[in-house]
């Protein structure tokens, strides 16, 4: 289509506003149908959003073809080995990474308002005992919208933490604070346009985590567990190919070749491996993943693994890896199994760290030029 047929609409950041479209009308069918309203202009159809733009950020930038995730410019590989998650927080909401004084006056803010209200101890004992933890996490947020409590320094622990695994975990919450406008984000940022409140439009996000993608890698070890040893993977193979079972863990919507997060899980895990030990099921990973990288069925959709599986890395980021022959990269699921973490409790793991992210696109949408608009999607 000839652009210049677009009315007033110019390309700027290589995209152009969909109501310009709204200029051209297409000449009606005999048989039009009314609810089509042709004469108000073209509308644009994009089923899933596989090429709609719904607003201008900077935060976060994704390409899946080269395997690329950078936030603020910053290539993640660079912050995992020279970075925190809170300091990488800062970076996500304020656009830059902090100084000294910034990072010990966010820290001590952060810490400061970390502490929940005494109520929220019955509220948690309302729940049955066999409650998921992502149910209770959503309504926990909601919850939150009526409180603001100050910190009780006086409940704090005297723990002192491994500090490989306290490492460990502050790496992959590093690594999954944010992923630009996916579902999540999404959900944040329309529920956050009619102006609701922080925690409400967070909660309304973590429920998406509840079944789906940020369950994905509880999904996988669930999956291991059933197959048992790996010479049970050809018969599941096989059932997978007859749509009897479920494969998790493989394909991506954005990643096509390699997922950069997944070289840094891998030299997460050979560090925590070190203090706990493999977990067995990284056999019937192993298994599982050459099964599916040498089966036509599996080649010809795609079907690579990702970063919830486990990854043979194509390429080496500067992460200062040993030279060595390419070895499966665990997933991050393995690696909360081998520190302890209860297996329904991996979603809150993802979401937990998430909810820097989702402030951040929530930050900027709020402060963004010309105010809030309603999300109203046209059918």
């Amino acid at each position: 289509m000839d652009l210049e047929c677009i009315g007033n609409g110019s390309i700027e950041d290589n995209a152009i506003s969909a109501t310009a479209f709204k200029a051209v009308a297409a000449p009606p069918k005999p048989d039009e149908r009314e609810e089509n309203e042709t004469a108000k202009g073209l509308r644009v159809q994009d089923k899933g959003f596989l090429n709609t733009a719904v607003m201008r950020s900077e935060i976060t930038y994704i390409d899946g073809e080269a395997g690329v995730l950078r936030y603020r410019g910053y290539p993640i590989e660079q912050l995992a080995l020279k970075s925190s998650h809170l300091e990488t927080a800062y970076l996500l909401i304020y656009g830059s990474l902090p100084t000294k004084e910034q990072y010990r006056f966010f820290e001590s803010e952060v810490m400061r308002h970390s502490v929940m209200h005494s109520d929220a101890e019955g509220f948690f004992r309302s729940f049955r005992y066999d409650a998921h933890p992502m149910s209770m996490l959503t309504s926990a947020f909601a919850m939150l919208g009526s409180y603001y409590s100050e910190a009780n320094p006086s409940l704090q622990e005297n723990y002192t933490p491994n500090p490989v695994l306290e490492k460990a975990l502050d790496v992959l919450f590093l690594i999954h604070a944010d992923h630009e406008l996916n579902a999540s984000c999404t959900t944040v940022l329309q529920t956050g346009s009619s102006l609701v409140d922080p925690y409400s439009a967070i909660s309304m996000r973590v429920i998406i985590l509840i079944w789906h993608a940020g369950g994905a890698n509880e999904a996988v070890i669930r999956m291991l567990i059933s197959i048992g040893s790996p010479e049970n993977v050809p018969a599941f193979i096989e059932a997978v190919k007859r749509r009897e079972k479920t494969l998790s863990g493989f394909g991506h919507r954005v990643y096509k070749t390699s997922d950069p997060r997944s070289f840094i899980v891998r030299k997460t895990a050979d560090e925590v491996f070190k203090v706990t030990g493999k977990d067995a099921l990284l056999e019937t990973a192993m298994a599982l993943h050459d099964a599916a990288m040498r089966d036509e069925y599996f080649i010809k959709r795609k079907l690579a693994p990702n970063v919830d599986f486990c990854n043979f890395p194509t390429r080496a980021p500067d992460l200062r890896l040993p030279s060595q022959p390419p070895t499966p990269t665990p997933d991050s699921g393995l690696i909360y199994r081998a520190m302890g973490f209860p297996l329904d409790f991996f979603p809150v793991l993802f979401a937990v760290p998430r909810v820097v992210g989702w402030l951040a696109h929530w930050r900027q949408m709020m402060l963004q030029e010309g105010g809030v608009k309603i999300w109203r999607p046209r059918q």
